[in-house]
């Protein structure tokens, strides 16, 4: 996250297959319409046999059981990544599985990149036929959302990568790995909730090209096993209708000819959710406001209108910045302000009732200082400068390459010691807080530009970026950085809350100034 260094990122934690939906609201408040995502990568969690090469206890520990247990979280998670993903958008699911004997058809159907597999390399593969992790699960899904969802052929990408197609037909074995099933009418009634009609090759197999499936082999290409399905959502898999209050999706009653329950069709406290019908909307439950202080972040929009005229005050903020996107965990008071991408605040304004567990959302663009300053208290990110500096005119101190590097060297430089004439000069009539130095020289000029966060004291000026981009930047400029003082001076105590930032880290090299994020 810290080399990315994005405004539009934002990592959530959650069950994958209980994200919920949100929904927006135009801005006079007359339409709802649902948030959803344009790529959705589903990785979901498997058995893991096609790492089988650097984990050894694979070998040991694998059995069939391990495969059905995870069968209803990969069906939610996929049904879920279905829901969430927009129209005409796509969901890639895969795993690091291949499941035993998955791979003894590759000779039978022909593929553009197929490769014959020598099946005894892996004799402990052939004690069963059954695909309960790949497979099955694209299958089931597809028949839930057959009116919206297919496969599509990627044959012709990455021709060089040697695969193989995906299975229209395999068995299923017990966890006591004693009988082998080839359709459900085999199993025995008291079984059939064990091993449901979702784990079973479909009737339609062809139909559904579920040999454009994709099967990577360890031996192929020396490299692990993976499975890889990419799906098209095609049409909305549900029309939304718009929603009177509220932030889940709205509830619809299940159609009398709904498929019958599959493996993953769960209940959450009572309801139907990610595992609903493709003809029935989006059942997201209702989230328990807890009395304790949550661990998630809500970020909101920050409405002290006085803080943020002081911003723009101190910092000579352009009136083209988009303030609406400074958000911060208090609409009031913060110590850290995020800047965050146009999409990123809506998703952040839908979340009203804090459904989503908010970890991480955009780039720290300022934070509160801990030692009183009488100009003003907020201070400059590293991180979030590239963002800003296109519209700052004030507390901006451009230095040469020998303040610069002498800054680098040894993290602070007293103000009578500057070389640069103008900035020696300017420095002298600013007031005492941040300041951004960026290098005056003509080989790093525009998107080359190379700055560091500072602070501006009584007699001297302090470095406030970490001990990584310090590093780098020495790199980058031949500086032998001088080790650490047991003495600081007076001016450097304000910068112990960079201690913070050299424990994150940051960019290796600092990012070139852009325009915010649309």
């Amino acid at each position: 996250m810290k080399r990315i260094n994005s405004p539009s990122l934002v990592v959530l934690h959650h069950e994958a297959q209980k994200i919920p939906m949100l929904w927006s609201r135009s801005e006079d408040g007359s339409e709802r319409r649902p948030l959803r995502y344009d790529r959705v990568l589903a990785d979901v969690p498997c058995s893991g046999d096609g790492t089988m090469r650097k984990n050894c206890d694979v070998w040991k520990k694998w059995t069939p059981a391990m495969g059905m247990g995870l069968h209803r979280t990969q069906i939610q998670i996929l049904s879920r990544a279905v829901e969430l993903t927009e129209a005409g958008g796509v969901v890639v699911y895969s795993t690091c599985s291949m499941n035993p004997m998955e791979v003894l058809p590759c000779s039978a159907r022909p593929h553009p990149n197929a490769t014959r597999v020598a099946c005894s390399m892996y004799p402990w593969l052939m004690r069963a036929a059954w695909a309960v992790q790949n497979e099955s699960v694209v299958a089931w899904v597809l028949k839930k959302f057959s009116h919206c969802l297919r496969i599509e052929d990627v044959s012709e990408q990455l021709p060089a990568l040697k695969r193989c197609p995906g299975l229209l037909t395999w068995k299923v074995q017990d966890k006591k790995e004693e009988k082998f099933w080839e359709n459900p009418a085999a199993v025995p009634d008291a079984l059939k909730q064990m091993y449901p009609l979702s784990m079973f090759p479909p009737d339609d197999a062809a139909e559904m090209h579920l040999e454009r499936c994709v099967r990577v082999l360890p031996h192929h290409q020396d490299t692990g096993a993976f499975f890889i399905t990419k799906l098209r959502k095609f049409a909305d898999h549900n029309p939304p209708k718009a929603k009177p209050e509220g932030d889940a999706a709205p509830a619809a009653a299940k159609p009398a000819d709904a498929a019958p329950a599959a493996a993953g069709d769960v209940k959450t406290e009572g309801k139907t959710e990610e595992g609903a019908p493709a003809g029935s909307a989006e059942k997201v439950a209702e989230p328990k406001r807890s009395q304790k202080k949550s661990k998630y972040e809500i970020l909101m929009p920050i409405k002290d209108k006085g803080l943020i005229d002081r911003l723009v005050d101190f910092y000579g903020i352009k009136d083209t910045f988009p303030l609406s996107q400074l958000f911060s965990s208090s609409e009031t008071t913060s110590n850290k302000i995020y800047f965050v991408a146009a999409a990123v605040k809506e998703m952040l304004a839908a979340d009203g009732k804090g459904q989503m567990h908010t970890v991480h959302a955009g780039v720290k663009m300022f934070e509160k200082n801990p030692t009183k300053n009488e100009t003003f208290d907020y201070r400059l990110r590293q991180e979030g400068v590239p963002f800003l500096l296109p519209y700052m005119t004030k507390r901006v101190l451009k230095v040469g390459l020998e303040d610069f590097k002498t800054l680098i060297g040894k993290r602070a430089l007293p103000m009578t010691d500057l070389k640069t004439p103008s900035a020696k000069a300017e420095c002298a009539a600013m007031a005492s807080g941040c300041v951004l130095f960026l290098l005056d020289s003509p080989e790093y000029q525009g998107t080359r530009s190379v700055f560091m966060a500072g602070w501006r004291g009584t007699a001297q000026l302090t470095l406030f970026v970490s001990k990584m981009e310090i590093q780098a930047l020495s790199h980058k400029f031949k500086v032998e950085p001088v080790p650490d003082s047991k003495k600081e001076a007076p001016e450097a105590k304000a910068g112990e809350a960079a201690k913070e930032e050299s424990a994150e880290g940051a960019n290796p090299e600092p990012t070139a100034p852009a325009e915010p994020a649309a």
